[in-house]
């Protein structure tokens, strides 16, 4: 029997993750602000996780809001901005259905984690939700892993991750035509003298950029750039993974919407 995704993995996602160029990201989506003429003064960071993109903005002084379905994951994420004295307030709350005491100039879902949302309904709901947070003229960056992600993915594939204290065991499986993958963590971890045996089901679901786009404009939001990941060049069928960026119109007192940078 599987573990909610993110619950025992929790306790070891940062060591697992130590090598990921966080501080990279975070200069991304701030030339991604330049380029398309935000300033962001308050965030809300979709899906924060342990806060590995939360707190960095905390850093620079910024207000910010990590939202997370996992209670395991946001108790660490707590733990770290109290033992850097920092003052961040994370929310437990669904993607789809999560609601902002005031809105913010910035929303990130970073990682892939749109990904976790299965049905399109799913993810209509959540761009509604992000289109509510934003101010008038604030910006939406996400990234996504693609269907041509999902066909790259290797039917059977074993990866494995052996450290002193704990051994991890991934195995893939996918269905291309659905664009779903699948994958079977399977963890030992030492506790003590003994290793503890743990199991979690990640799935992802692949959504096209034109999908997206079509998302977006439904929930109100305006689609302003699909770039390959971590970069400024423009996506194509063949990418991966797509970051993108949105922005909640700005609608004049005629109700027409004002026109605003497009950057590129």
């Amino acid at each position: 029997m599987s573990d909610e995704p993110y619950s025992v993995f929790a306790k070891i996602y940062d060591r697992v993750m130590a090598g990921t160029d966080y501080p990279g990201w975070i200069r991304y989506v701030e030339q991604i602000l330049q380029r398309f003429g935000v300033t962001a003064h308050r965030i809300l960071d979709l899906a924060c996780g342990t806060g590995n993109t939360t707190l960095p903005w905390a850093e620079k002084g910024l207000e910010v809001l990590g939202i997370d379905r996992s209670p395991h994951m946001l108790e660490r994420a707590r733990t770290k901005a109290a033992s850097r004295g920092l003052r961040v307030r994370f929310l437990e709350a669904d993607m789809t259905t999560f609601q902002v005491p005031a809105p913010v100039d910035l929303v990130t879902c970073l990682y892939d984690s749109l990904n976790y949302l299965l049905q399109p309904e799913q993810v209509r709901s959540t761009f509604a939700r992000v289109r509510d947070a934003l101010r008038p003229g604030g910006i939406f960056v996400f990234d996504v892993n693609t269907p041509e992600m999902i066909r790259r993915v290797q039917e059977g594939r074993i990866v494995v991750e052996d450290s002193p204290d704990v051994v991890l065991f991934w195995e893939d499986s996918v269905d291309v035509e659905g664009c779903l993958w699948e994958v079977l963590l399977t963890g030992f971890l030492k506790e003590g003298d003994v290793y503890v045996r743990f199991c979690e089901v990640h799935r992802e679901r692949g959504y096209s950029v034109h999908q997206l786009q079509r998302y977006l404009q439904a929930a109100g939001l305006r689609p302003l750039a699909a770039y390959e990941a971590f970069t400024f060049r423009a996506a194509s069928i063949h990418t991966p993974r797509v970051c993108m960026v949105a922005r909640r119109p700005v609608v004049s007192c005629t109700g027409e919407e004002e026109l605003r940078s497009t950057g590129g």
